[in-house]
């Protein structure tokens, strides 16, 4: 049961809302990492759930065709840390376009770390510097090759 007007944003110029949460007393972020968030708009007097383009995480639990928008806010610890240096500036630039979903050699929708152990290291013998991903935006249809984008901030789930 959802508290649709505990929280409605302020519609400013252009087309534009906004939603300011203050914090806790503490500081800290109100909403917890994890807890799943909806935005309700009203039209015609009738509440519509909706995902907000800015998520930065989104589930479809297998029960049901709705989207979850969980937060994602997670704390310092769980943060990923780079392990290696920046490297330096290549003297030209050499692009490998390539679909992490369909890179498998094994005839089946590959995964990140797939992908990263196997078809990288072949990538970068072929002398690319760099590589433009398609498709890793969640979306909605995997027959789609990813045109059909739902959440522009969110990873696709089908490649973990």
């Amino acid at each position: 049961d959802w508290n649709t007007e505990s929280h409605p944003y302020k519609k400013l110029e252009y087309g534009k809302w906004e939603l300011i949460i203050p914090a806790d007393k503490d500081g800290n972020c109100p909403i917890k990492h994890g807890s799943i968030i909806k935005v309700a708009v009203k039209k015609n007097g009738v509440f519509h759930f909706k995902l907000s383009p800015w998520a930065h995480y989104v589930t479809r639990p297998k029960e049901t065709t709705v989207y979850h928008m969980p937060f994602y806010n997670p704390p310092e610890s769980e943060c990923y840390r780079f392990k290696h240096p920046r490297p330096s500036k290549p003297e030209s630039l050499r692009i490998y376009e390539a679909h992490v979903g369909i890179s498998s050699s094994e005839g089946k929708v590959n995964t990140y770390k797939n992908f990263a152990n196997d078809v990288i290291p072949r990538i970068k013998k072929q002398g690319y510097n760099t590589i433009q991903l398609m498709a890793i935006m969640e979306h909605v249809y995997y027959a789609s090759f990813g045109y059909q984008v739902t959440s522009f901030f969110a990873p696709s789930r089908f490649l973990f």
